[in-house]
């Protein structure tokens, strides 16, 4: 913590403490006076006739008299009631520490919240807090800074009372919260804090073993009655989402689903495809919008260490609703478990590997009630790039089509290689524009969801196989039966998903079509 900042804390913590003052009760507060402005003061003076000196010396003697009959008075009532000299004052504050946070040694507080300790531990040339069980780079520094600078100057704002016989009646019985302040000299002193004032956000307050009740600020009773988690912060990874790597999705019940981004798109549109377990394209704004949210969670508070499994179990994170992690171009990695949804509709997350467990606001991590397989998928189900394509292969029963696209590579005159590509079906050549048409047939079926293996029928409806100009191995698309209104896809031998049957059956007319040169274009 660098100079400056310890100054910024130190006299942030100082206004902190200063506002007990504007917290007493407005009866307590003196009444703002009405100051005249010079200019009214001016309209008020009248000239004043001048006296003649007999007359200056008979009225001050007139009233010396009436002093001295007003004095006598009053001595007379006092002597008269018993009553001792009344004395105004306006400052009702009782000090209990004026050490400074220097001069404090460490603070132990115990609430319903749990036991910590904060020790100081700072030296000649820095301010540096330790506590008790929390490694100190989790350890919100400005919070402990806040802390001692309450306590080093602790004060109560009034006594209610010297000599109070039952606690009970201010909560102190049972107290709310209990701190030790232990002093650089080895003396320690024992706080308690007691109900809520009624009327208005003070509380009761004493010091243990002594029989005056005192009240003291919201602020104070803030300092004594918060959780540790207030000291504890955690610092994000950062990761660029610009910039991905690779995305590993476990959702509950599920095998992981492993995601690359790749440097093109391959045969297909998208540069984000699944690897495993299947080899298939996924949409690629889904997931960039998956991996942008990933990359701006954050976590509300700290709530605890979760040392075993059942302490894990307590916030549902030893079976957790999601882990999702995401590597960047960089290998910056972030992993969020996601565990139980609370009351109030946040979220138990753990970050990497830490053992420690936060809470991550509703709207930061609602991302993952959405995700399923079949969102994450591009919704076309075979949607392979002409340009790496040689050859589609159609087959239903015993007939089959064979499309076929030849490129001639030449140079023009200005020395640029051009490409020149021409259209067969079967050897035939065709229109280009009803030949892409009916390839756009071919890879406009769309999925539905991930299919039921127990309702996949016998034998192969339609089978379409792609062989590339790229090097990569051929792919086999077929079509089973599935239900009335679908049919099953496999690629490559591997059936998961159902797609609508009437795209499918359009696929054997359209290339009849073409083969007689009657396909409509213009639709």
């Amino acid at each position: 913590m660098s100079d400056m900042e310890r100054k910024d804390l130190r006299e942030q913590g100082t206004d902190q403490v200063a506002p007990q003052a504007a917290q007493a009760p407005e009866q307590e507060q003196e009444e703002m006076r009405h100051i005249e402005l010079g200019e009214d003061l001016r309209k008020k003076v009248k000239r004043r006739k001048v006296m003649s000196g007999k007359k200056k010396l008979l009225i001050g003697l007139g009233c010396v008299a009436l002093a001295a009959v007003l004095v006598v008075g009053l001595y007379l009532l006092l002597a008269l009631t018993g009553q001792e000299e009344i004395t105004e004052t306006t400052d009702t504050k009782v000090v209990f520490i004026d050490e400074g946070y220097a001069g404090l040694d460490a603070i132990q507080i115990s609430n319903e919240n749990g036991d910590f300790t904060v020790r100081n531990i700072s030296t000649e040339e820095e301010e540096f807090y330790a506590l008790d069980g929390m490694d100190d780079d989790v350890l919100r520094q400005d919070g402990c800074v806040s802390l001692y600078t309450a306590m080093g100057a602790l004060y109560a704002d009034e006594m209610v009372t010297e000599t109070a016989t039952d606690l009970s009646a201010y909560g102190l019985d049972d107290p709310r919260a209990v701190m030790t302040i232990t002093l650089k000299d080895g003396s320690t002193r024992n706080f308690l804090l007691g109900d809520e004032v009624p009327t208005s956000a003070q509380s009761y307050f004493c010091e243990e073993g002594k029989p005056e009740v005192y009240v003291i600020s919201s602020y104070l009773s803030e300092k004594m009655l918060a959780p540790v988690a207030d000291y504890h912060i955690y610092t994000m990874p950062e990761v660029d989402a610009e910039n991905g790597k690779s995305l590993v999705i476990q959702m509950r019940g599920e095998e992981p689903w492993k995601i690359r981004l790749f440097d093109d798109t391959g045969n297909t549109l998208s540069a984000w495809k699944m690897i495993d377990p299947y080899e298939i394209d996924v949409d690629f704004e889904t997931v960039q919008n998956l991996v942008t949210d990933i990359s701006e969670v954050t976590l509300s508070r700290f709530v605890a260490t979760a040392a075993s499994q059942e302490d894990l179990a307590t916030y549902g994170l030893d079976d957790p609703i999601a882990t999702l992690t995401y590597v960047d171009q960089n290998n910056a990695t972030r992993t969020i478990v996601v565990g139980d949804k609370t009351e109030t509709g946040n979220y138990y997350v753990q970050i990497d590997d830490s053992l420690d467990v936060y809470l991550a606001v509703s709207g930061q991590v609602s991302f993952v009630e959405n995700i399923t397989l079949v969102n994450l998928l591009d919704s076309f189900a075979n949607l392979i790039n002409i340009a790496y394509v040689d050859q589609v292969e159609i087959t239903k029963g015993t007939e089959s089509y064979r499309m076929q696209i030849k490129r001639q590579e030449s140079t023009d005159e200005d020395g640029n290689t051009v490409t020149e590509e021409t259209y067969f079906l079967d050897g035939k050549q065709m229109d280009e524009d009803m030949f892409k048409d009916a390839y756009q047939t071919i890879i406009s079926v769309t999925h539905s969801g991930l299919s039921d293996e127990t309702k996949v029928g016998e034998g192969v409806v339609l089978s379409v196989r792609f062989t590339f100009n790229n090097g990569t191995e051929d792919l086999l698309v077929e079509y089973y039966p599935y239900d009335i209104n679908n049919y099953a896809i496999s690629r490559n031998g591997n059936t998961f998903l159902y797609g609508r049957k009437d795209r499918v059956d359009e696929i054997w007319p359209t290339l009849q079509q073409l083969e007689a040169g009657t396909l409509n274009t213009e639709d």
